[in-house]
């Protein structure tokens, strides 16, 4: 008898006691209607919710064999929840799918993600080509979709909604052990086989999102100082231009003194040429350590 391979599927929660057992009761009816050939397992993570989630994820767990779930001291954010359920998933996993519990994104969407997976795709993600959101976020999702692009070299594909890895990807961020704040960007950048599955994302039913505008721009932050060095190289020629400048104040002092016999008050020249070789000097190596940090940053990548 063949044994038949298990998968994950890991939703990170707070404050979503109207949608776990929504969320629960979907996906289950999903693969009971459909021959997917797999086991499937749940692991919520409970991000210390205040409402009745961990309640009713404890009973979930005590009703049913395949539901696991975790809670953690505080809210660490949807990312750094996500990325310690993929370091606590089962061996027996052959995959993960990353799901959010506000259902948004369609719970049949798995079925495309297993299907692309089947084909050898290591890394399958949900390609969102509607959203419900108003027009300022539109605007400036694609400001920041531009911005990445000239600061990493590319715009990345992996999205932070619905995603399926593969074991060997699971493994792979096990054993980097270090946590990447912008976790769908550095899945990416691990270069496994990777393909979007696109689709509409749906309006919330219930619950409040908890994600405000303050919350998307730290996440954007994130995203573009961890995919690129560029800022810490222009601070390098920042560095240079602002230690060059102060050298050439440095010899324009000397000359007016000692050349073109300018009057200044006793010692005032020596003070202003020490003081601006300090900042030369100070801004030069500051530039240099910052060219170091980012190649350090790039070999740890």
């Amino acid at each position: 008898m063949k044994i038949k391979q298990k998968i994950g599927i890991i939703c990170p929660v707070y404050n979503e006691a109207e949608n776990i057992e929504i969320f629960f009761n979907e996906f289950t009816n999903i693969f009971k209607k459909n021959e997917t050939g797999f086991e499937h397992e749940f692991l919520f993570l409970d991000n210390d919710s205040e409402d009745d989630s961990f309640q009713i994820m404890r009973r979930l767990v005590e009703e049913n064999e395949n539901v696991f779930a975790l809670r953690y001291t505080s809210n660490f954010g949807v990312m750094k929840s996500i990325y310690t359920g993929i370091l606590n998933a089962p061996a027996d996993w052959a995959a993960l799918a990353v799901f959010d519990c506000d259902l948004q994104d369609p719970p049949e969407l798995v079925l495309n993600l297993l299907s692309e997976w089947r084909n050898g795709t290591k890394i399958v993600f949900g390609s969102r080509a509607k959203r419900q959101e108003g027009f300022l976020y539109k605007v400036l999702r694609k400001a920041y979709k531009r911005i990445e692009t000239a600061m990493v070299g590319r715009a990345r594909k992996v999205e932070s909604g619905a995603w399926l890895i593969d074991r060997r990807v699971i493994d792979e961020i096990i054993d980097r052990d270090y946590f990447y704040p912008y976790l769908a960007g550095m899945i990416e950048d691990l270069g496994f086989k990777t393909k979007g599955i696109v689709y509409n994302r749906r309006a919330r039913l219930r619950g409040g999102t908890k994600f405000n505008l303050v919350r998307y721009f730290k996440y954007a932050i994130d995203g573009l100082l961890d995919g690129s060095t560029l800022p810490l190289r222009f601070s390098f020629f920042c560095s240079l231009a602002i230690a060059f400048l102060a050298v050439s104040l440095s010899v324009y002092f000397i000359v007016l003194k000692f050349i073109l016999g300018k009057e200044f008050q006793e010692g005032v020249v020596a003070i202003i040429v020490l003081i601006l070789l300090n900042f030369a000097f100070n801004f030069l190596f500051l530039g240099i350590i910052g060219e170091y940090i980012g190649r350090i940053k790039t070999s740890h990548s």
